[in-house]
């Protein structure tokens, strides 16, 4: 626990370091909510709808192969008793590869879904950061931190409004 302890006080430590190098230099520091910016913006925005869209669609197909299984296994349960051994072992069988055809379906979609959001996210992320570091460059800002890596962020050195505006004038590529 307390290793634990040291690498997090470690960790939190290092933007300080870059913070008393820039104060000390007498340069500005300014801070942008990363995600904020990406959610507000109307590429973000697009993302998050094409992706409900997906996932939408992704459920419902799974929820109709869901309900497949559902009336094919409350049928065997009603018929079971009057069957032949051998039909049981086949229709369970037979309920055995659909469950688990299934839980295929639930996995491949998740992931499906996740590399879709990361394919049209990293694009939107590195331009926010391309943003940032122009405004960086042109405002003469020191540095620019995370805004989840601040304590206490003071309003005057947020850039997030910028760089949410200027992202509005690119479009996704």
């Amino acid at each position: 626990m307390n290793r634990f302890l040291g690498c997090v006080l470690v960790a939190a430590s290092i933007p300080l370091i870059f913070c008393t190098h820039a104060i000390a230099a007498g340069g500005k520091i300014g801070y942008v909510d990363v995600f904020g910016a990406a959610a507000q913006s109307k590429w973000g925005k697009k993302i998050s709808e094409d992706l409900r869209k997906e996932e939408e669609s992704l459920r419902r197909a799974l929820e109709q192969k869901n309900q497949a299984f559902a009336s094919a296994r409350d049928d065997y349960l009603k018929k079971k008793d009057v069957m032949d051994a051998k039909a049981k072992d086949r229709k369970e069988k037979e309920l055995r590869n659909m469950a688990e055809e299934l839980q295929k379906l639930s996995n491949d979609s998740s992931n499906k879904l996740n590399e879709q959001k990361k394919a049209a996210s990293d694009p939107l992320f590195k331009k926010i950061y391309e943003i940032a570091n122009k405004i960086a460059k042109d405002d003469k800002y020191e540095l620019i931190l995370e805004k989840s890596a601040i304590v206490v962020p003071s309003e005057k050195d947020d850039i997030t409004a910028r760089v949410v505006s200027e992202l509005d004038k690119t479009s996704p590529k």
